[in-house]
C-alpha cells in the first residue's frame, strides 16, 4: 500500500502558526509568568489610562505633551529620544518602582521644577497599579525581542522537520 506523498509545506506552515500564537499570546504568558492575572494586567493598564495617557503613550517614539512610557521602567530620567520638553532636575535617576512611585505621588519631590502639571497621584494602590503597568512594558518589550530572535532558528527548523518528514514519506511509499 503506498502512502500520499507529504511535501511538508503544511507542516512548516503549522510551526509559523505556533510562532506568531506564541507572539500573539506573549502579553498573557507574561501575566501568567509575573504573577499577574489577566484581570489584574487589565487594571494596570485602566489606572494609567485614567491617570497618565492623557499625556503620555506607550508606542516607541509617540512623544506628546509628556516623554513616550515606553520602555520606561528601568531607564535613566529624562533621556527619551525626541522629546525635548524635559524641565531639568532627573539627572542621574534611573526609572525603578521606588522613584517611580515617589514622581507619580509628588513630582515635586523628585524634581522641584517639574513640568508635568497632573495631579499627583495620593492612592498608592493606583500608583502600584501604574507602575506595575510600566513594568509589564519593559518585560513584554524584552519577551518580544527574545522571540523575534528567535524567529531564524523557528523557521531553519519547521524547514528541516518538513524535509525529513518529506524524506520518511518517500521512505514508506518506496519500501512498502
Amino acid at each position: 500500500m503506498n502512502m500520499p506523498l507529504q511535501s511538508g509545506i503544511g507542516n512548516t506552515e503549522r510551526k509559523g502558526g505556533v510562532l506568531l500564537g506564541a507572539i500573539l499570546l506573549s502579553p498573557l504568558l507574561l501575566a501568567i509568568l509575573s504573577g499577574h492575572t489577566a484581570a489584574d494586567m487589565a487594571e494596570n493598564r485602566t489606572a494609567f489610562n485614567n491617570h497618565c495617557r492623557m499625556c503620555h503613550s506607550i508606542k516607541p517614539g509617540d512623544n506628546r505633551l509628556g516623554p513616550t512610557m515606553h520602555g520606561i521602567f528601568g531607564a535613566q530620567a529624562g533621556r527619551v529620544a525626541g522629546y525635548g520638553g524635559y524641565s531639568g532636575g532627573l539627572s542621574g535617576l534611573v526609572w525603578d518602582e521606588v522613584t517611580l512611585d515617589r514622581f507619580i505621588a509628588d513630582p515635586a519631590s523628585i524634581s522641584p521644577n517639574t513640568n508635568m502639571i497632573y495631579p499627583p497621584v495620593k492612592d498608592p494602590v493606583e500608583r502600584k497599579k501604574i507602575i506595575n503597568f510600566l513594568a509589564s512594558l519593559k518585560s513584554q518589550q524584552l519577551n518580544n525581542t527574545k522571540l523575534r530572535s528567535l524567529a531564524p532558528y523557528s523557521r531553519r527548523c519547521s524547514s528541516e522537520l518538513g524535509r525529513r518528514q518529506f524524506s520518511s514519506s518517500i521512505a514508506k511509499s518506496t519500501f512498502l
